[in-house]
C-alpha cells in the first residue's frame, strides 16, 4: 500500500496511508509531529481518525519518551501504563 499524503510543515514528517483523512485529524497528528521527541516521523494509517490526545491508527516513535494519550485511553492502554509505573526503574534505566 502507498503512502498518499506527506505533510512535511512540522518538525518531522507525517506519512499518511489514505487519502481521505480529515483536517481536525491532519491537525492532530501535525501537532505530534511538532513535539522535541519525536523520532524520524509520524505514521497513519488508512483508518487514522480524530482521537482524544493523539490520532487514532496513528504510530509515534518516539526518543526517550511515552505520549500516554498514544497508548490509548481504553483499558489496554490504562494497563500498558500501570505496567509501566511498576516498572518505571528498570525502564528509566534502559531509555537513558
Amino acid at each position: 500500500m502507498p503512502i498518499e499524503q506527506v505533510l512535511t510543515d512540522k518538525r518531522v514528517p507525517v506519512k499518511i496511508w489514505t487519502d481521505e483523512v480529515d483536517e481536525n485529524s491532519k491537525q492532530q497528528l501535525a501537532n505530534i509531529a511538532s513535539l522535541p521527541f519525536i523520532h524520524h516521523h509520524v505514521a497513519a494509517m488508512p483508518d487514522v481518525h480524530l482521537g482524544i490526545g493523539a490520532a487514532i491508527g496513528s504510530v509515534i516513535a518516539t526518543h526517550k519518551a511515552i505520549i500516554p494519550a498514544a497508548l490509548g485511553v481504553d483499558s489496554h492502554g490504562n494497563k500498558i501504563i500501570r505496567g509501566l509505573e511498576r516498572d518505571k526503574n528498570v525502564f528509566i534505566n534502559r531509555i537513558t
